[in-house]
């Protein structure tokens, strides 16, 4: 069969001493058979990858869409808003929160680095003669 497809002719005179019978045939059929699904299948695997990795940035840039035209309107802008305050404000309330010593972490970075400031600032300014 393969050999008609390519264009081959073997002539039974041309196949010394090869006894083949049909178990054989079988045999062979099987395994070409079963090699071409196995190649097919590697195909197909690497097609569903590649569709898979498509359909994740397909989505991906979708719900990025779909998000920030809700964020663009009203209502859901200040829902999230008020969630966020919400969460904020319950972390706050809270003794012993991580949020809370960031909190006090910044602040107090900010105390320092303006009388910092300040500092230089009147340093800078005593320089300066003052004239009437």
């Amino acid at each position: 069969m393969v050999c008609a497809l390519i264009g081959i002719e073997i002539a039974p005179d041309d196949i010394s001493g090869v006894h083949m019978n049909y178990t054989d045939l079988v045999a062979i059929l099987l395994t070409a058979t079963s090699t071409i699904v196995t190649i097919l299948g590697v195909f197909v695997a690497v097609l569903a990858i590649w569709g898979y990795s498509q359909f994740e940035k397909m989505t991906r840039e979708a719900s990025t869409r779909h998000l920030e035209k809700l964020l663009q309107s009203g209502k859901f802008r200040d829902e999230v808003d008020q969630t966020i305050l919400n969460h904020v404000s319950s972390e706050l309330a809270k003794e012993t929160s991580p949020f809370r010593e960031l909190l006090r972490q910044q602040v107090e970075t900010m105390m320092l680095t303006d009388a910092s400031r300040r500092q230089e600032g009147e340093a800078a300014n005593a320089e300066i003669p003052f004239k009437d």
